[in-house]
């Protein structure tokens, strides 16, 4: 009966020590998954954050864009206001009105005028031939100092 004894106790003992290793199995398993899990909400997380960091820095820069292209429009038709400002005061007509309003200025009336009148010069061979020698002196006097040094 001892020996019936020892073997149900050692039977019970084996079961209970399986029970254990299954339980820390489980727990083990249990720890493992919820680290898993949770390694994976991380990793989501992160990459969600990633995107809308990306997403915000994608619409700043559409807003930059966005009021750069304003400026850009104002800027032309600042200048379409300018150019057709500019025409305007370089036009024959502004200009004589001004001339006459703010300077007094007038046409000349035909007692006024004053005609020059300028006579030919006429240059004679003897002075260019005079003027080609003198060059050419020059030039040779120019030559030697280049070859002194």
């Amino acid at each position: 009966m001892l020996a019936k004894d020892y073997e149900k106790i050692h039977e019970q003992r084996e079961s209970e020590e399986i029970n254990r290793n299954r339980r820390r199995k489980k727990v083990k398993k249990k720890s493992n998954g919820k680290l898993g899990s949770l390694g994976i909400i991380l990793l989501f997380l992160g990459v969600s954050l990633l995107l809308l960091s990306r997403y915000a820095a994608i619409t700043s820069i559409r807003t930059d864009i966005t009021k750069l292209e304003r400026n850009i429009e104002d800027l032309e038709k600042k200048k379409v206001n300018l150019q057709a400002k500019l025409e305007g005061i370089k036009s024959s007509e502004k200009i004589e009105e001004e001339a006459t309003l703010k300077l007094g200025m007038d046409y000349p009336n035909d007692g006024q005028l004053v005609y020059l009148s300028v006579g030919k010069t006429e240059t004679k061979a003897e002075d260019f031939s005079y003027i080609v020698k003198e060059n050419f002196n020059k030039l040779i006097s120019g030559v030697e100092i280049f070859f002194r040094r």
